[in-house]
């Protein structure tokens, strides 16, 4: 059973791995989809691994009548086309057992079955990009969806009759295998939910409901046994882990905020403190200003004495005074003062 599965396995394994290296050297270029009313990248390709169990419902019995559980896994590949829109093929190997409601039939069976899908997802919710500063939100982490598709089932099944546990066939040759194969094709139904782990590793669990289009998916039928016309189905529940390679990590940007102009709660600019430092001794020059002119009044009138004492003839001298070039000279010195960055 298991040499088979690997047969099927290793042929997958090399398209996927083909698809993988085509998908590495692939740039993308961001689109937008007018019916979702959002921005977004084709792709990448994910993969998936899972198992679960399965319940089996045909001429026997059905899903809860007298359950006998069998088991899966299967490996997938998936392509994200459009936003909610996610296409995708899987191959199954299940095992499938049902035990007859019937007791006078009184017939059990066993398969081993194999089957390969293509299907459509449709996330109920997704991560919409409508505007830049949407790529860098915090992704959804939980994302439900729906799905169906189409699929190729090959079952092998074994009826067998429980009360002398014969192979239940209608061949008197005891060399024929009394097992019964068919190829079918079956529509399945899935609903499932995808819970992301981080930016590239995700954990899906779903529910299948497949409903073939044979009657030979247990080995009976109504050559072989009284039983109904009916065609068989299966239901499985898988958990899956699926892993996206090329998926990018988007990282938050820091934004450096810049501190506010002075005197709108900035700090204080250090050339402003030291006008004001420089402002501080211009109360006291005014003072020292007033001082030499209270200083002149004593001179003019040590001048106009001289003048009454010498008479008409001295009234050159009174325009040049010699005691006038005092004040002058502090003036000069205030001047430089100034100058030297006193003021």
């Amino acid at each position: 059973m298991y040499r088979r599965f690997l047969r099927l396995l290793l042929p997958l394994l090399a398209v996927i791995m083909t698809s993988l290296s085509a998908n590495a050297q692939y740039k993308k270029n961001i689109e937008y989809s007018g019916f979702f009313d959002s921005y977004y990248f084709r792709g990448p390709w994910s993969f998936t691994i899972g198992t679960g169990p399965t319940l089996y419902s045909g001429d026997l019995s059905g899903f809860f009548d007298s359950p006998k559980i069998g088991w899966n896994g299967n490996i997938g590949m998936n392509y994200h086309m459009w936003p909610r829109v996610v296409f995708g093929g899987q191959f199954d190997y299940f095992t499938l057992r049902g035990v007859d409601t019937n007791e006078e039939r009184g017939l059990s069976f066993t398969s081993n079955n194999w089957s390969l899908s293509a299907y459509g997802r449709f996330y109920l919710v997704e991560d919409i990009v409508r505007k830049h500063l949407d790529l860098f939100k915090r992704p959804k982490l939980l994302k439900p969806y729906i799905g169906t598709g189409l699929m190729l089932v090959r079952s092998n099944a074994s009826p067998v009759i429980d009360s002398t546990g014969a192979p239940l066939t209608t061949s008197d040759d005891p060399n024929e295998d009394p097992s019964v194969k068919a190829f079918s094709l079956a529509l399945p139904v899935n609903l499932g939910l995808s819970v992301d782990i981080s930016h590239r590793v995700s954990i899906i669990g779903e529910l299948s409901g497949v409903y073939t289009l044979t009657d030979k998916l247990d080995g009976v039928t109504s050559e072989n046994a009284e039983g109904n016309s009916a065609k068989d189905g299966y239901a499985m529940f898988t958990l899956k882990l699926e892993y996206t390679p090329g998926a990018p990590r988007l990282k938050r940007k820091k934004h450096k905020l810049t501190p506010p102009p002075v005197g709108e709660g900035g700090p204080p600019a250090k050339p402003e403190v030291e006008e004001k430092e420089e402002e501080a001794p211009t109360e006291s020059l005014p003072q020292e200003n007033t001082l030499p002119m209270e200083e002149e009044t004593p001179q003019d009138d040590s001048m106009e004495d001289n003048g009454s004492d010498d008479g008409w003839d001295d009234a050159p001298q009174e325009e040049e005074p010699a005691e006038e070039e005092a004040p002058a000279d502090d003036e000069g010195d205030w001047n430089d003062d100034w100058d030297d960055g006193d003021w």
